[in-house]
């Protein structure tokens, strides 16, 4: 069992390293979504534009976790990682009951989830209060006093 302390500071090592390497395999997987759109597509029954519009989701989100990981408080990663990757195996099954449809339903998933964690990223600063709210005791940072 392990314990995720909710912290204010922003993300520090081993912790870090996960959100980079989760922007990383984003990354990845919008390269292949849109290098490979058309036989992709095809394989999950998706329209190409719907292929290429998740991969350029995906490359915005990739690069909004990497690019924030050093500056965005732990728990917003936490919070809203947790948020997207329930979101994801939810629709994942959904989309496997499914059968025929679900790939558009799982990529068109991927689109949305991916544009909403992007712009929650790069909101952070001007909108805190879509997030959790803070532990009672705990100070602000001081980019949010």
């Amino acid at each position: 069992m392990f314990h995720v302390q909710a912290t204010s500071s922003p993300a520090t090592g081993g912790m870090r390293a996960g959100i980079v390497a989760d922007g990383l395999v984003k990354l990845l997987l919008a390269a292949g979504y849109v290098a490979a759109a058309g036989p992709l597509g095809r394989l999950l029954g998706v329209a190409v534009w719907l292929m290429v519009v998740s991969g350029v989701f995906l490359l915005v989100c990739g690069l909004a976790e990497i690019r924030y990981a050093r500056v965005r408080p732990l728990r917003v990663y936490l919070w809203l990682m947790a948020a997207y990757d329930t979101g994801w195996v939810l629709v994942t099954v959904v989309a496997l009951l499914l059968g025929s449809g679900g790939g558009e339903i799982w990529v068109g998933y991927q689109a949305v989830a991916s544009a909403v964690l992007a712009a929650f990223l790069v909101l952070w600063r001007i909108v805190p209060t879509s997030l959790p709210r803070r532990v009672p005791g705990e100070e602000l940072p001081p980019e949010l006093s």
